[in-house]
């Protein structure tokens, strides 16, 4: 019975530090995909990179390399072969004196690329960064296989394992993560350069372990299936040969895998002996030592079936954030992408995307107060009208029955109200002081609910008007998110918005009821 219960707790403990280094480690390397993704939003508008706005940008990041495991954010440039003199040239002048491309010595056809792919800046410009800067990735064949299929998906990408063994730099293993940035401004959007994140693998297991110290166990990162040539690093506190559980981690479309290997051996553990030993000499106790045992056996097995219940609901919770974050990023890429469409110069643009974030911002803490459960419409439309307002004197009426939303189309009318109310501040009739706006709302048929949002007393409404952002964020992108057509009038007696939202039930979208444990 001991045997079997400390099997099964070091089973549980050595699955459970498998899963707690696997999802810090994917936290972690997520945080500089992020990054990187930034960075590639940020300069796709430029015209060109330089150093100057390189170094600013990422001094503005919260990087902390020594508990990621990463080396620091860097450009490589896209260099034609023609242009390799001129880029040194103006290099050495303007950044590195003394700069010249280096290639891989292991490439015999890096003379015959088409292109080269350069490390063009490196921070932070720590000794082994500098070496680095000058290094053509092309040449080198994994990190070629990262950079064409970063370029053909257009999504970070990370490299196989990656040898350093290059000018001098110490050895080990690691790899890289590239995001390409596109030249919007050429037929073809052809690519001008990576931003990239070199990672270290001996450093981001102890990074992910933080402060917890191995209780004997082994742990090894793994570049895809756990076989002795894809190791990339190995973490030992003391002699192993227990069991061996294994967490696999998605990054940038590679997989990496974690292997904790328990240090309990096939021994007998001391707990064991001792009552061996005890039961032969003092027989006449045997009976209630069993009985002792028996129970403490009984309290182990509901120990570990409570714990199964909460790393369930720990992974289902883990699963709904994840899936939750990656949605708003997505709609975070997208605002920016349309707005910087219709903006003509940089504070347009800014202010635009601004308030846009701020509008997915106040809808966010409304569903998180909800417990991303059902959220009223009135607090939707109280909090979005409230953020273009501000201390203004401005009449807002609304209108209506008590009406809950889902999550998903909570976000959509949110996006749909701040798109309204900003016309109506700029344009409409919210620009003057008798002016008015009527928001009324009513069942209109089981589970579809109808919003009409009417302006009075504003600026008469030109019959020639450009069709800005607004108009196809409430047109295209929310009709399509509610699954409803949307009627948009701009009526010279003022704009009229009628648009349906499905109506959900409040237990329809709690992710998970708080688990009772108290009957384990």
């Amino acid at each position: 019975a001991i045997e079997r219960n400390e099997q099964a707790e070091d089973e549980a403990l050595t699955r459970q530090v498998a899963q707690n280094v696997a999802t810090e480690v994917n936290r972690r390397v997520s945080t500089h995909v992020a990054f990187l993704r930034a960075a590639a939003a940020l300069f796709t508008v430029l015209d060109e990179v330089d150093r100057t706005a390189f170094t600013t940008f990422v001094s503005e990041l919260p990087l902390d390399n020594a508990q990621t495991g990463a080396k620091g954010i860097g450009w490589a440039e896209v260099v034609k072969p023609q242009q390799v003199a001129d880029f040194e040239a103006w290099h050495r002048t303007g950044s590195y004196e003394g700069f010249k491309i280096k290639t891989a010595s292991t490439s015999e056809t890096a003379q015959q690329d088409d292109k080269l792919v350069v490390v063009t800046f490196l921070e932070p410009e720590t000794p082994g960064n500098l070496r680095t800067v000058g290094f053509d990735l092309y040449s080198d064949t994994a990190r070629r296989a990262a950079i064409d299929l970063a370029t053909r998906s257009a999504q970070p990408s990370a490299s196989g394992k990656l040898e350093r063994r290059f000018r001098g730099e110490e050895s080990g293993a690691g790899f890289l993560i590239l995001m390409p940035v596109f030249d919007t401004g050429q037929a073809g959007m052809p690519v001008k350069g990576f931003f990239f994140s070199p990672f270290d693998a001996e450093k981001i297991i102890p990074s992910a372990l933080g402060a917890a110290a191995l209780k004997g166990q082994t742990i090894r990162l793994y570049d895809g299936e756990p076989t002795p040539d894809n190791l990339l690093s190995k973490q030992q506190s003391q002699s192993s040969g227990g069991m061996r559980a294994r967490e696999k981690v998605t990054i940038a479309n590679h997989v990496l895998t974690i292997e904790v290997e328990s240090a309990r051996g096939n021994m007998l553990s001391i707990l064991a002996i001792e009552t061996l030993l005890f039961g032969l000499v003092v027989a006449s106790l045997l009976a209630i030592l069993v009985r002792l045992l028996s129970q403490q056996a009984l309290d182990d097995q509901a120990s570990l079936e409570r714990l199964k219940v909460l790393n369930s609901i720990r992974d289902s919770l883990t699963r709904e954030l994840n899936h939750r974050v990656k949605n708003t990023l997505a709609n975070v890429l997208s605002i920016i992408s349309l707005t910087r469409r219709r903006s003509e110069d940089l504070d347009t643009f800014a202010d635009s995307l601004e308030g846009r974030v701020r509008s997915l911002s106040a809808t966010h803490d409304l569903l998180t107060g909800s417990e991303w459960s059902a959220t009223p419409l009135r607090s939707i439309l109280e909090a979005e009208t409230g953020l273009i307002l501000g201390t203004y004197d401005k009449t807002v009426t609304l209108n209506g029955p008590e009406v809950l939303l889902a999550p998903n189309d909570a976000l959509s009318l949110g996006m749909a109200v701040h798109e309204l109310a900003t016309n109506a501040h700029k344009h409409g009739a919210l620009s003057r002081s008798d002016g008015q706006v009527e928001v009324s709302w009513k069942i209109w048929s089981p589970g579809l609910a109808e919003i009409e949002w009417r302006e009075h007393g504003g600026p008469a409404v030109a019959d020639e008007r450009r069709r800005g952002f607004g108009i196809e964020l409430i047109e295209k992108v929310i009709a399509h998110e509610l699954d409803q057509n949307v009627d948009l009038d701009f009526s010279t007696k003022g704009v009229r918005c009628v648009l349906k939202v499905p109506v959900r039930e409040r237990t329809e979208f709690a992710i998970r009821e708080k688990p009772s444990i108290s009957r384990l």
